[in-house]
Order: C-alpha cells, then structure tokens, then sequence
C-alpha cells in the first residue's frame, strides 16, 4: 500500500479494482481469460468508468 500512500500524500486519487472482477469481465467481453496487459487495462478503465470499484482512503 505504500503507491498508494504516497499517491494520497500528493493529492492523486486512488482506487481498487477487484482482480476477480477483472478476470470475469475480460472473460465476458471477449470469451478469453487470456493475459494480456494492454486487454487488461481497458478492461479495468471501463470498471473504473462503470463505477465498479472501491474507494482507498484512510481508514
């Protein structure tokens, strides 16, 4: 969690997507589990755009 920290020391905003839930849309989309990071980071931009992820903060 330290990224994290110091993203939110300089006033960048942080979210968690869940690996699963990765995973699971990238099967869906385009019936392929396969690794890819340029697929998976699309896939977790639209999570992002969809609202499908948690807030970090601290606690």
């Amino acid at each position: 969690m330290s990224l994290a920290e110091f993203l939110e020391r300089h006033d960048i905003k942080t979210v968690m997507v869940n690996p699963m839930h990765v995973k699971k849309s990238k099967e869906l989309d385009n019936n392929s589990s396969t690794k890819k990071d340029e697929k998976d980071a699309h896939v977790i931009a639209r999570l992002i755009q969809d609202g499908r992820y948690s807030k970090l903060g601290r606690v």
